[in-house]
């Protein structure tokens, strides 16, 4: 004969089917099991803090995450006329909304998404979205006049398909690390903060 497992309840020590979610004798319901994997969408600060996976700032210790940004960037004096552009969202031009709690909110007053390069200009790339962008990539400075920080956009080159094009190293492998020099980087810097 086999044995089918039972919850025994914390309450009245009956031993119920495991299936059910409150014991059947008190109707005392079962704590539920916190899973140790995180769903899908949802982050965990170190504080403990659950919360959804795009936002930039712990609403507990106000801790900030690091955005990854694409190791493939561009240098936009080597565009020409025509190639397409992706600029990632987040760079470029921003403003601070202050808050009633005194803290402070970015809003990105930069573009994003896919460009059609026009030409080059003195400290940008004129662009083309739905109508004609002027995307900045000079050096960063506070504009008081207007409130603004001038910040440059961050662009990767996209092929014909719409595909990020990859970048590639002197000796013809592609920029990415692998898991040995990314282990071997994290020491080092281990060894030079000690």
């Amino acid at each position: 004969m086999i044995k089918k497992p039972k919850k025994e309840c914390q309450v009245c020590g009956h031993n119920n089917p495991v299936a059910v979610k409150e014991c059947k004798l008190c109707q005392a319901p079962f704590p539920k099991k916190k899973n140790s994997k995180n769903k899908k969408g949802i982050k965990t600060c170190t504080c403990g803090e659950e919360m959804g996976a795009r936002k930039r700032q712990c609403p507990n210790c106000f801790r900030v995450f690091e955005q990854k940004i694409p190791n493939n960037l561009v240098n936009w004096k080597e565009l020409e006329s025509g190639q397409d552009i992706k600029i990632v969202p987040g760079t470029g031009p921003y403003t601070l909304s202050r808050q009633e709690d005194y803290t402070e909110e970015k809003i990105s007053m930069g573009y994003s998404g896919k460009h059609k390069v026009i030409r080059l200009g003195s400290v940008g790339v004129h662009t083309w979205q739905n109508g004609h962008c002027y995307v900045y990539c000079g050096p960063s400075f506070y504009d008081e006049k207007i409130g603004l920080y001038k910040e440059e956009h961050k662009m990767v080159l996209l092929d014909a398909r719409g595909r990020e094009v990859k970048a590639k190293k002197e000796d013809g492998k592609s920029g990415k690390l692998s898991r040995g020099e990314v282990k071997k980087l994290n020491q080092i810097l281990k060894e030079t903060q000690e």
